[in-house]
């Protein structure tokens, strides 16, 4: 058996001014067949986004996984991939890696395998040399490791991209700056063949290699530490694959890096001590008593219509405690106790939390919390529109002139169905695009639907116009195309398109608007390589002035903010201002923003706060001058109070009034619900709430559209059923739906 005698480091500093390379991976074309890559192994905490998806999954054992997924570990994650059954990779903690691409070709029968590592560290070993043909690759914002045979690591930290070759050779493509004979200086990628036991330093002004010794790896304790582990773990499994000369040396120089940093922390932390504790349940503890705690069972949250009473049993352990209980918002509902019993009723419109403590002499009391949401009357009326076996996402729903709903959805391709007075009526919009967005206008007094899409990566648009499909791909070199929003607009007598889009492997949003027949250049509104716009939403107001709210998760992904960016002309696209409305939003799943404007210049937005799990209503006047613009002031308001996860999946539509209709989807002791809020008419501070619809996945991907003329709102969502998913319809009664 070979053993690895030597070790070989490659230190890139990369500046972020440098541009991507591009990107030559693309989903399967139609000669290509798609791979299954297969989880060996996984620790801690491992998530697993699929193609194209906002729901995350836990990663297991013998999962397949495919291109487009995406791998997210925790503090304590950790995964083993097998890529092929001569390619393995190990995938370290804080890491985020996506497959862009596993296929095998079957032109010449070559596999083809890119990996974009987006953050942390990966190990990977390719035991054969490839074949004629066939790729090997990770890939970085700033550079690409390619190879035929090798073992190595890669971590990717604050823009700095490591490489450390165990053995082989890795070929590194990277941008550098190449000045031209009439002074122009261009970017060019350059190939370096790394030999072994070179080490050298990449930047924008060096490109020739300078030296350093094995002690550079001791700088970034991360991915030094996932080395040491990564080898000690291959030469547990494979006894002297591993020179243990090198396990020996790599060991020392990392553990007094360690002391010496723990040295530097000493001072510090001397003196430092804090505890802390949080919940739902709260109660008085005396540290130096021996006293019992007494236990309340879980109470769910509770949905109720005006003219609703319910009654609560409470359980306790033990029986014999003294209860007391406290009502947050008296007008909404009337609570009481009798005996181990809380009663409700009295209801009004809104929501109230409302309190439980039990307490005993002897023993330390304890609280538990519970919401009380009430809604008008049920008149809800839904229908399922298509039933799937598989998943289905990405909804979104517009009305025509005539206010009849029409719904676009994602189950493998987009999907399109509209009510034709009768019953839904299905189009066919492109064939295998994905994650769309609608928007209907009237032109020449006919009803147009407009569609942006993902087709294999690259930005479509489609064009309906009742009868008759305009399929059109959009060139944009360089990016990968994901979720996208649509609007459209009249500017200077001509008909305008605009979309926002997200550059998926850049980490970018762009914008760009079609007048006549011409698009305008990609702009870029946000981004430069971080990871900007996986949530956008178009807007125009009534002089064509264009505002795209979206989520800013540069500081991976852990703050998150929610900005507005505001483009003037679309003849000729200017970005005037961007505006950071909400500055700790963080990140999860389900994370939508939702836009509109309306006739006075108001700003309303809808948005899902991750922090502290609740849905935001924010509401800014901005006017047309760009000054005023960037100091505007923002009104932002929790909708719903209740407990649990509130407000993931948030849409918004306005009616005549400029008064604001939300639809969004929420999770707690009850279940998964599809609630609707609105601003009371009466009393705009107030939001009446109601639930549409609840039971095991409902409410996700919802789109509300609101048809004023008959003050009637209409919803699209997907929910769970016996077979897999449904895409589904809700509105007010009065409409044969």
């Amino acid at each position: 058996m070979k053993r690895i005698s030597y070790l070989l480091i490659v230190l890139f500093i990369v500046a972020l001014a440098i541009p991507s390379l591009p990107y030559t991976g693309n989903t399967a074309l139609a000669q290509d067949t798609l791979r299954v890559a297969k989880i060996l192994d996984t620790q801690g905490d491992v998530k697993v986004f699929r193609a194209g998806g906002e729901k995350s999954f836990a990663a297991y054992k013998g999962m397949g996984l495919t291109q487009g997924d995406t791998i997210i570990t925790g503090a304590n994650g950790k995964v083993t991939l097998e890529v092929d059954k001569d390619k393995e990779m190990k995938i370290g903690a804080n890491t985020q890696l996506m497959i862009s691409e596993l296929v095998q070709s079957l032109r010449n029968n070559a596999d083809k395998s890119s990996f974009n590592l987006k953050a942390g560290q990966v190990y990977t070993r390719v035991k054969n040399q490839l074949a004629p043909g066939a790729k090997y690759e990770i890939r970085t914002p700033t550079a690409v490791m390619g190879v035929r045979g090798t073992q190595f690591f890669v971590s990717l930290s604050n823009g700095v991209a490591e490489v450390v070759t165990l053995e082989g050779q890795v070929v590194v493509t990277v941008s550098q700056p190449v000045t031209g004979p009439d002074g122009t200086v261009t970017m060019q990628p350059i190939q370096i063949q790394v030999e072994p036991n070179q080490i050298f330093v990449q930047s924008p002004d060096a490109a020739d290699p300078t030296q350093y010794n094995l002690a550079t790896l001791t700088s970034n304790e991360n991915l030094s530490l996932f080395v040491l582990e990564t080898l000690q773990e291959i030469n547990e499994q494979q006894p002297g694959l591993i020179d243990p000369q090198l396990l020996e040396n790599l060991t020392e120089q990392i553990e007094q890096a360690r002391q010496e940093q723990e040295q530097q922390q000493q001072p510090q932390a001397r003196g430092d001590s804090s505890s802390s504790a949080s919940g739902s349940d709260s109660g008085t503890v005396d540290p130096g008593a021996n006293e019992q705690t007494i236990t309340i069972s879980p109470i769910g949250a509770l949905n109720l219509a005006v003219n609703d009473e319910e009654t609560v049993q409470i359980h306790t352990d033990p029986e014999d405690v003294e209860l007391s209980v406290v009502n947050g918002n008296e007008g909404v509902a009337e609570v009481s106790l009798d005996g181990g019993f809380v009663a409700i009723r009295g209801l009004s419109p809104g929501s109230t939390i409302v309190s439980i403590t039990a307490a005993k002499a002897g023993y330390i009391s304890a609280t538990k919390y519970f919401t009380v949401t009430v809604y008008e009357g049920g008149d809800w009326q839904k229908s399922i529109i298509e039933e799937y076996e598989g998943t289905v996402s990405h909804t979104d729903i517009a009305l025509d002139s005539q206010g009849m709903p029409h719904i676009i959805y994602d189950a493998g391709s987009v999907k399109y169905q509209h009510w034709n007075g009768s019953g839904w009526q299905e189009e066919e919009p492109q064939i295998g695009s994905r994650q769309g967005a609608l928007a209907i206008d009237e032109i020449d007094e006919n009803d147009y639907s407009f569609v942006s899409y993902n087709y294999s990566n690259r930005l479509g648009c489609d064009r309906f116009n009742g009868e008759n499909w305009a399929h059109e791909t959009i060139a944009h070199e360089d990016v990968i195309v994901n979720t996208s929003s649509i609007a459209t607009t009249v500017f200077n007598d001509q008909h305008v398109t605009g979309i926002s889009y997200y550059d998926a492997y850049n980490g970018n949003l762009y914008f760009r608007c079609k007048i006549g027949d011409t698009w305008s250049d990609p702009m870029i509104v946000a981004g430069e390589n971080s990871d900007t716009g996986a949530s956008s939403s178009l807007a125009f107001d009534e002089e064509g002035q264009a505002y795209i709210a979206y989520y800013d998760y540069s500081n991976d992904r852990q703050t998150g903010s929610l900005k507005l960016a505001v483009i003037t002309d679309p003849e000729n696209p200017e970005l005037i201002g961007v505006i950071e409305i909400d500055s700790q939003v963080g990140y999860g799943d389900g994370q939508y923003v939702s836009l509109a404007v309306d006739y006075d210049y108001l700003i309303h937005l809808a948005y899902y706060d991750a922090v502290n799990k609740k849905l935001k209503y924010a509401l800014g006047h901005l006017g047309s001058d760009a000054e005023w613009i960037i100091d505007a002031e923002w009104i932002i308001d929790i909708v719903d109070n209740s407990a649990g996860d509130i407000g993931k999946y948030a849409s918004l539509a306005l009616d005549n009034a400029g008064h604001p209709h939300i639809s969004y989807y929420t999770q707690d002791d009850s279940g998964e619900t599809l609630k609707y809020a609105r601003l009371d008419p009466e009393q705009e501070e107030e939001w009446l709430i109601e639930v549409v619809e609840q039971g095991e996945g409902v409410g996700r991907y919802s789109s509300i559209a609101y048809d004023s003329t008959i003050s009637v709102p209409h919803i699209a969502y997907t929910a769970e059923t016996n077979e897999g998913w449904a895409v589904k319809h809700a509105t007010r009664p009065g409409m044969p739906y």
